[in-house]
């Protein structure tokens, strides 16, 4: 898919991982999920703590 053809970008946080484009103000928005899976990761991911400078 050829994104370079998009002109304008709208994200929403109650949906993540789709993207809506339009190619103009006037044309209507289409919708594109962006990411690998269509499942998104229910777990929160680990903290990593640092270690500490010697």
């Amino acid at each position: 898919m050829c994104y370079r053809k998009y002109q304008y970008f709208r994200f929403d946080s109650s949906r993540p991982g789709e993207v809506f484009a339009q190619k103009a103000t006037d044309l209507p928005e289409e919708e594109f999920f962006i990411m690998k899976h269509r499942e998104l990761p229910s777990a929160e991911p680990c903290l990593i703590k640092p270690a500490r400078l010697s």
